[in-house]
């Protein structure tokens, strides 16, 4: 396809060549006509290289800015890969924290919701309703009595935000009695 239009320019740039050069044969520069065919035939060629000029210029900005874009969204991405990696690193590291000392400083019950509710929020971002609804399904049955649970006022925030961000939510099974459920776990 690019062939094709960079033929299509050449030939259009020959072309508007020849026809210049045949008019200035057939209308020479003569005093006497009063009208000078060769001065318009300068001045539209003068406005021609200025609109390409300036159309270079406005893509140069154009690509700049499509540039800053994408190394925006390239430092985002970056960011939420080493989140990503920080967080992984941290349930590995309260596992062992766990089976050492038999505590967590954040409650089980904290990492447990946590983890469950960020598991639903991943996967509701590429639209897995099947995986969804499971892992919904096994969240609600270990909340069977969410008083019983306390987490840290932040932590419950933590988990509220992470549900609201939950996608597709009118097609999850059970997504409005896991956010209730949630909604009625004490905090300290």
């Amino acid at each position: 396809m690019k062939k094709k239009e960079n033929w299509a320019l050449g030939l259009s740039g020959i072309a508007v060549v020849i026809s210049i050069v045949s008019i200035c044969v057939a209308y020479p520069h003569k005093a006497e006509l009063g009208f000078d065919y060769q001065g318009v035939l300068v001045g539209v060629l003068s406005l021609l290289v200025t609109t390409l000029i300036g159309w270079n210029i406005y893509t140069i900005i154009d690509i700049k800015s499509t540039r800053d874009k994408i190394d925006e969204i390239s430092t985002g991405a970056s960011f939420m890969v080493q989140k990503n990696m920080a967080v992984s690193e941290n349930t590995n590291w309260m596992i062992y924290h766990y089976l050492l000392l038999e505590k967590d400083p954040l409650g089980l019950e904290y990492r447990f919701l946590y983890h469950g509710v960020a598991c639903l929020f991943h996967t509701s971002q590429f639209s897995d309703i099947i995986t969804c609804n499971a892992v919904v399904k096994g969240l609600l049955e270990c909340i069977v009595n969410p008083k019983s649970i306390t987490i840290t006022k932040s932590g419950k925030d933590e988990i509220l935000k992470l549900l609201s961000g939950v996608k597709h939510t009118d097609k999850i099974e059970g997504y409005l009695e896991l956010l209730n459920r949630i909604a009625l776990v004490n905090v300290r």
